[in-house]
């Protein structure tokens, strides 16, 4: 009887710590050189964290950020927080993307489709999350460093 209250001890203490532990998904914002030193008000910082593993569909958003009136001093990284490793492991490709809006911001209508103007900032590169990353033992990921570019 002890033996298997041990074992079934031993099993619980496994998937709790490998299945319920919270991770979080971390990577640096890489602005362009010319960056302005001070954005326009209503300006706003979009991260998408996507499934792209399908390519006959478009991108599905499986977490987001906005960060309203970003500073290139201030928002230097991006952090997704994930109930655990397997949520993550259930998607071949997943991606991090961002758009950052000069003086509006995309998500104040979200009824409009629109997303970008020219003179705004995205990512124009496929930034994957690296599975070997993610099945890592580790609580905090390595996510990829994204660059914003101007459109």
């Amino acid at each position: 009887m002890l033996l298997k209250v041990l074992i079934l001890f031993i099993f619980y203490q496994h998937v709790y710590s490998t299945n319920f532990v919270k991770k979080t998904l971390q990577g640096k914002i890489i602005y362009p050189e010319k960056f302005p030193a001070k954005l326009p008000g209503k300006s706003c910082l979009v991260l998408k964290f996507q499934d792209v593993t399908r390519q006959d569909m478009g991108a599905v958003m499986l977490a987001r950020q906005v960060v309203v009136n970003p500073d290139k001093l201030i928002t230097t990284g991006y952090s997704f927080s994930f109930p655990n490793r397997e949520m993550l492991l259930q998607f071949r490709d997943v991606q991090v993307a961002a758009v950052l809006n000069v003086g509006w911001c995309s998500t104040d209508n979200e009824e409009s489709h629109e997303w970008i103007h020219q003179g705004d900032y995205l990512t124009d590169t496929s930034f994957l999350v690296s599975h070997e990353n993610i099945n890592d033992a580790k609580d905090i990921i390595k996510g990829p460093d994204i660059y914003l570019v101007q459109s």
